[in-house]
């Protein structure tokens, strides 16, 4: 029992809280290992992938997200506990249809929790980067 908001917690009520908050916020995740591949997918990971999409456990991060090619120094300092976050945003993705669509990736290192020593969290920012730009240009 939550004594603050005197609800029950349990597994369940957690688990589909935090679905209805990645639904909201386009939020998806994925467990990495100290090479950088995919241990474990989250669920809607694929819809962030450009190109086919395809079998994701076992690609290295860079192959999934290209705009990672060059920055795996960096994600290996998180994963070493050199470096508390790494993070690449605003990602600017063009679809076919001339549509931009914005993206922040993150990594942080996990403690064991199982699945790998980093998570690698990927939220859609288009709506908010969007208002930046307009805002700007704007001024």
């Amino acid at each position: 029992m939550n004594p603050d908001l005197g609800l029950p917690m349990d597994d369940a009520l957690v688990a589909a809280l935090w679905k209805q908050m990645c639904a909201l916020r386009k939020v998806v995740f994925a467990c990495v290992d100290e090479a950088l591949c995919i241990r474990l997918a989250g669920p809607g990971l694929e819809a962030f992938v450009e190109g086919e999409p395809g079998q994701l456990v076992g690609c290295h991060v860079a192959d999934v997200f290209v705009e990672l090619f060059g920055a795996e120094q960096a994600m290996l300092a998180v994963l070493q506990g050199q470096e508390p976050e790494f993070c690449l945003s605003p990602i600017a993705r063009e679809a076919a249809d001339g549509s931009v669509r914005y993206l922040s990736i993150s990594v942080r290192r996990l403690d064991d929790v199982g699945c790998g020593t980093g998570l690698l969290v990927v939220e859609d920012i288009t709506r908010t980067s969007v208002l930046e730009q307009h805002l700007i240009q704007e001024r």
